[in-house]
């Protein structure tokens, strides 16, 4: 995971891109209230959502995920003990655990026929 982020950001106007992301989202130390969803935007959401949160996020505490997986229609969330913004990269196995079991109910749940 981590050789796949530091090669898409090699190419070419990759940094531009991000820098961009990052400034329509969020001012020094917070996010840009324009670009928080409200919640009847994420209640409107059709689709299953697994949360992966580092409890060490700086960006926003657990507490942030525990209310958008109440407001979501099918959501769930998994707490990453001593993980970050970004828990992927600290706990690669714990996180791919969490998401394999996720994409393998989804799977197990989609009408035979859907594209996948």
């Amino acid at each position: 995971m981590r050789d796949l982020l530091l090669a898409s950001q090699r190419l070419p106007g990759a940094m531009d891109a991000t820098l961009d992301l990052l400034h329509s989202l969020i001012r020094p130390w917070r996010v840009r209230p324009e670009a928080r969803l409200r919640e009847e935007e994420l209640a409107s959401l059709d689709l299953p959502v697994q949360f992966v949160w580092g409890t060490r996020d700086r960006f926003g505490p657990v507490t942030v995920g525990r209310e958008a997986t109440r407001i979501l229609p099918d959501a769930a969330l998994q707490a990453i003990p001593g993980g970050g913004h970004v828990p992927w990269i600290g706990h690669p196995e714990e996180v791919g655990r969490v998401c394999r079991s996720f994409l393998e109910r989804v799977v197990a749940e989609m009408p035979i026929g859907s594209p996948v």
